[in-house]
């Protein structure tokens, strides 16, 4: 009888419309629905009022969600990421996980936001987590079919420095439990 050790059951969501920043989320935090797209939305149609100080354009224009489909964006990460007691902080791509302690036993992953080409048409942005489970990095893109490997820091140093030019690392790190 073999006693080598079981692979890791890793959570992984799947993308459905322009929620990838709600699998990222999830993903990252390794349990479904931790965040919803209820949660996002409600944050979401708030933003406008809290950073426009109210006004007609806070009301007529959001540009931190499409109301259909999701597509949020980075205040809508940072204000979720704060109810849940998390502390982020912005990476430079092209330094990568080089300036990283990715032995902190505080840092939960990254989330990254990258431009991606859709049909042929149009330019949009994705967002996917990367977390470290029992010392193996994962690409949990939702967009493919399941967790990736990356391997180990060294790997992950390799992997951040093949970022393309334009995408934005969030570092996480927990602070609460």
């Amino acid at each position: 009888m073999c006693d080598a050790p079981q692979p890791p059951s890793i959570y992984h969501e799947k993308q459905r419309l322009q929620l990838c920043l709600l699998h990222a989320l999830n993903n990252l935090y390794q349990r479904e629905q931790v965040f919803t797209r209820h949660e996002l939305d409600c944050i979401a149609r708030k933003l406008p009022v809290e950073l426009h100080n109210g006004g007609l354009h806070s009301y007529l224009v959001n540009s931190h969600y499409n109301i259909l489909t999701g597509n949020y964006d980075a205040n809508v990460l940072m204000k979720v990421l704060h109810t849940r007691g998390a502390e982020i902080s912005f990476c430079n791509a092209s330094v990568g996980a080089n300036a990283i302690d990715l032995d902190d036993p505080k840092l939960i992953g990254f989330i990254l936001n990258f431009q991606v080409r859709r049909f042929g048409l149009y330019t949009g942005r994705h967002w996917i987590a990367i977390r470290k489970i029992q010392n193996i990095w994962y690409n949990l893109d939702s967009e493919i079919p399941g967790p990736l490997s990356i391997g180990g820091n060294e790997q992950l140093r390799v992997f951040m420095s093949q970022l393309q030019h334009g995408t934005e690392v969030i570092r996480i790190l927990r602070i609460t439990e």
